[in-house]
C-alpha cells in the first residue's frame, strides 16, 4: 500500500517538473516568435508582478513545509493505515502543487519581464523546495511513525 501511495505522488512530484519543462519551452517558442507579451521591470505593473511572484514564493514556501509537518504530526494519531496513507497522499499533492506553482510562476516572470535575473532565481528557490518533496518509502515511514519513546 505504502507504494501504491508513494508512486502516485511520485507522477504529482514529476508532473509538476514535467509541466515546468513544457512551460519553459511555450514561453521559448513565444519569445522566438516574437508573440510573448513584455512587461517592464522597472513599470507599476512590472514591479507589482515581480512583488506578487517573490511574496508568493516567500509564503508559500515555509508554510507549505510547515504546514505539512505538522498535518502529518496529527495523522500519527489516526489508527487506520489505509486512512492515514489517503490523507498523507493527499497534504503530500498539495504540497507540491504549491510548491509548484512558485516555479511556474517565476519561470512565467522571468519571460515576462524580459529576461529579469530575479525572477529566475526566485523559481530555482522553489524548485530547491520541491527536492524536498521528493516521495520516498523511508520519508513516508519517518513522517507517518509514531516514534515517541514513554518518559521513565
Amino acid at each position: 500500500m505504502e507504494r501504491a501511495v508513494i508512486r502516485k505522488i511520485s507522477y504529482f512530484y514529476y508532473g509538476i517538473i514535467l509541466l515546468s519543462l513544457l512551460v519553459v519551452t511555450l514561453l521559448i517558442f513565444l519569445a522566438k516568435k516574437e508573440q510573448l507579451p513584455y512587461l517592464d521591470p522597472l513599470s507599476s505593473s512590472g514591479q507589482a508582478f515581480q512583488t506578487i511572484v517573490i511574496c508568493y514564493i516567500i509564503a508559500s514556501l515555509p508554510c507549505a513545509m510547515f504546514g505539512f509537518k505538522k498535518y502529518c504530526d496529527k495523522l500519527k494519531a489516526i489508527t487506520d493505515s489505509e486512512l492515514r496513507l489517503k490523507s498523507y497522499f493527499k497534504a503530500s499533492a498539495i504540497r507540491i502543487i504549491i510548491i509548484g506553482t512558485g516555479i511556474i510562476l517565476g519561470i512565467i516572470a522571468f519571460y515576462l519581464l524580459g529576461g529579469h535575473r530575479p525572477m529566475i532565481w526566485c523559481a530555482a528557490i522553489a524548485a530547491i523546495g520541491l527536492i524536498f518533496c521528493k516521495p520516498q518509502e523511508s520519508r513516508l515511514r519517518l513522517e507517518l511513525e509514531d516514534n515517541q519513546q514513554p518518559k521513565q
